[in-house]
């Protein structure tokens, strides 16, 4: 049966079984290694230390770091760990019909149906995004710089400086620099001259 199971690993079952052990231990170790990043991550930007950053990652753990129970004005408390709010992104008569989750650090928006963190409230709340919207692109790095301001520590993402692509870094002056170098304006059709035989 164990060689059934295992069948991606070579040898008899014992061999199987615990080579596929020391697999699952490594990608475990890997987590926890990840796990341990962020939170030593999350230290320094608390402690303010990170400026710039080349991973990405950093970035997001900086987000995810931000309380979003700072940003909110709480209209009710009910002690449940879940205050409530009143959407600044469209009118609510009770004013409750928001929460946050402090546990989660997440917000729950009951009457739209939809939930996020502390940027994507940011972005509903400055009206770059609808409900429902996504947030990518431009609009990312705008919410990103609105948190910025409001004196949350996120490290400016500067990309990956060993030569690798990064799409992020590939803006749309990076293009219209391109378009003047090739200047297609210039560019004249050749005519070729036809040997007559």
């Amino acid at each position: 049966m164990i060689e059934t199971l295992y069948s991606e690993y070579e040898g008899k079952w014992k061999d199987r079984l615990y080579n596929w052990l020391e697999d699952e231990k490594r990608k475990e170790e890997e987590i926890r290694k990840e796990n341990q990043r962020r939170v030593e991550l999350r230290r320094k930007i608390i402690s303010n230390s990170v400026n710039v950053t080349n991973n990405f990652d950093d970035v997001i753990a900086a987000i995810e770091a931000v309380p979003l129970v700072e940003l909110i004005h709480i209209s009710e408390d009910r002690g449940d760990g879940c205050p409530r709010f009143s959407p600044p992104w469209r009118f609510s008569q009770t004013g409750t019909s928001c929460f946050v989750s402090e546990k989660d650090n997440f917000f729950y928006d009951l009457k739209e149906r939809i939930g996020g963190n502390a940027l994507y409230y940011i972005a509903l709340e400055s009206g770059l995004i609808s409900p429902g919207e996504k947030l990518r692109g431009k609009n990312f790095w705008i919410a990103v710089d609105e948190l910025r301001k409001l004196g949350y520590p996120i490290p400016k993402y500067i990309g990956d400086k060993e030569g690798e692509y990064d799409p992020l870094r590939w803006k749309a002056r990076e293009v219209r620099k391109l378009f003047k170098r090739l200047d297609l304006r210039k560019v004249r059709k050749r005519r070729f001259k036809t040997c007559k035989t």
